[in-house]
């Protein structure tokens, strides 16, 4: 797989950067599959994240997470609002990756969940479109008001 991200470890492949260890964790090398789905940090993102739509799967791994996620829920437009938490998890792992390297300050969990919830919560209405039926309706209001 072809990596565009200028991940730690691409840098000091390259020679630009001095080390390769994940920034937010300094315990591993950062590669894209260790930010987004190892470091114990993005885990932690991600179980909180699972909590909030009330989705309960035990295996967090990378490797079929949308197909798991997907695959209990009911409906289009859930599987559309989990999709956009989903890559909004996936854009927060990488900003709060930046806030270290650059700010040297880690957001926290709660901060995290805090900004997907937000941006979900403003694109609600484009969720519930006409055709939305009550179950799925249901679904996402209840998730969209914790």
């Amino acid at each position: 797989m072809h990596q565009r991200l200028l991940t730690k470890s691409r840098l000091y492949s390259m020679g630009i950067s001095q080390e390769d260890r994940c920034p937010i964790c300094g315990t591993e090398e950062e590669t894209t599959q260790h930010l987004f789905f190892e470091c114990v940090y993005s885990q932690q993102y991600l179980r909180e994240v699972l909590q909030w739509m009330n989705i309960g799967i035990q295996n967090t791994e990378i490797t079929g997470i949308w197909r798991r996620v997907t695959r209990l829920l009911k409906g289009r437009r859930c599987r559309e609002v989990a999709t956009a938490i989903l890559a909004a998890l996936v854009y927060w792992i990488w900003k709060a990756r930046n806030i270290v390297v650059w700010d040297f300050k880690l957001p926290t969990t709660t901060y995290i969940v805090r900004q997907i919830k937000q941006e979900c919560r403003m694109r609600k209405s484009t969720y519930l479109k006409s055709k939305t039926s009550i179950q799925e309706r249901e679904w996402i209001e209840k998730i969209m008001q914790k």
